[in-house]
């Protein structure tokens, strides 16, 4: 009887931790396809300001930006506690090495860099289409939650931007 226990005890382990292990990558759907994530990446790299925006918004850690003009209420992301990995155009390949991303966040700017830096991390692209630019929001927002487990608060800021544009 203390062996069919065992025995189901580590079974179930077993598929707990095989279950954990499939979980362990999220399928983020961007601009130009789907793209295998790790589940809530450590070091992120941001190359498109209105990622960066909604990421300051949820909350989500962010390692590496752009050289840019922050608005003064993203102003904080000019601190030296963040590394500066190029510019909104061109990405600093030196410094992505040694940053050594779990993940790359490009947008229209740098959209142009989404295969080169498909190469070094995963890297999805989070441009926005003006003829379908709140679809493309709300999918950035969506995705962006999703990979962190903030899917409530990633629906609330998506209400209330259409709200603000209603």
């Amino acid at each position: 009887m203390l062996n069919r226990r065992i025995f189901a005890v580590a079974v179930a382990g077993a598929l707990s931790a095989g279950a954990a292990m499939a979980q362990s990558t999220v399928a983020v759907q961007h601009a130009k396809g789907t793209t295998e994530v790790p589940a809530a990446p450590k070091r992120v790299v941001v190359y498109d300001l209105g990622s960066l925006d909604t990421m300051q918004t949820l909350g989500i850690p962010v390692t590496g930006v752009p050289k840019a003009q922050f608005p003064a209420y993203m102003s904080g992301y000019a601190d030296a506690k963040y590394t500066v990995a190029g510019s909104l155009f061109v990405p600093d390949y030196e410094v992505l090495s040694q940053i050594k991303p779990d993940l790359i966040i490009v947008g229209s700017r740098s959209a142009a860099k989404f295969d080169i830096l498909s190469k070094i991390a995963p890297t999805v692209d989070f441009s926005v289409n003006s003829k379908q630019m709140l679809q493309d929001i709300d999918r950035n927002v969506t995705q962006l939650a999703k990979l962190y487990g903030k899917q409530a608060q990633g629906q609330a800021l998506v209400g209330k931007i259409n709200q603000e544009v209603t």
